[in-house]
C-alpha cells in the first residue's frame, strides 16, 4: 500500500477527466496550486506518482485528491 507523506489533500475529482497521465499530473499540479499547496508539496506527490506504472499513478493522485470538500484538510 501506497503511504501519504502529506496530510492534506486537493479538491478534485479525478472520475471522468482526461485519463492521460501527462493531463491528471497537470491538472493535480494546476489544482493545487490554486488550493495553496507549495510547490515542494507538489513536487513530493509527481514524484511519488512517478515511481511506478500507470496505476501506481493513478493510486498516489487518489490519495490525495478528494471530490468533496468536506473531507479536505
Amino acid at each position: 500500500m501506497i503511504e501519504s507523506r502529506i496530510a492534506k489533500k486537493v479538491h478534485l475529482n479525478l472520475a471522468g477527466q482526461d485519463g492521460n497521465a501527462f493531463h491528471l499530473l497537470g491538472l493535480f499540479q494546476n489544482t493545487a496550486r490554486s488550493q495553496g499547496w507549495t510547490q515542494q508539496e507538489i513536487q513530493i506527490v509527481i514524484s511519488q506518482a512517478q515511481e511506478g506504472d500507470y496505476t501506481h499513478l493513478l493510486a498516489v493522485l487518489e490519495l490525495y485528491c478528494s471530490p468533496d470538500s468536506n473531507e479536505l484538510l
